[in-house]
């Protein structure tokens, strides 16, 4: 399977208060804190992020795991609260960036994956798994 995932923009240094960040596992996966913590709570989120822009605001989206599994958010939350999984009921619908076509998720004989609705034409997936 073809794999679309960018690096991201990760902060070398605390955005609040200029301490320097330190790589944590949290039970939701990988995250970057603050070494000033309690006093300062600032996290960043590890999650794999894709080329899929926000319908909303335009920022780029984020594979994240939360307590039902794997789903897609707006790399800009809190401030974009967009989110994408369509097995838990009517979503706002994501497109392809190759293409323009609508994505959807499927299943494989290597799990769950995002991909165009334009296939055999457009190849365009990524990758749900951890």
């Amino acid at each position: 399977m073809k794999s679309n995932e960018i690096e991201s923009d990760i902060p070398k240094k605390c955005p609040k208060c200029g301490s320097e960040l330190k790589e944590r596992t949290g039970k939701y996966g990988k995250f970057i804190g603050c070494t000033k913590f309690p006093e300062c709570r600032y996290t960043y989120d590890l999650g794999k992020q894709i080329k899929v822009l926000c319908p909303k605001c335009g920022k780029k989206l984020k594979i994240r795991k939360g307590r039902y599994g794997s789903f897609i958010s707006c790399s800009g939350y809190p401030e974009c609260k967009f989110t994408f999984n369509p097995e838990f009921g009517e979503q706002e619908q994501i497109f392809c960036p190759e293409c323009g076509k609508l994505l959807i998720i499927n299943t494989g004989k290597d799990g769950k994956f995002v991909g165009c609705t334009g296939f055999p034409d457009c190849k365009f997936t990524f990758d749900l798994r951890d």
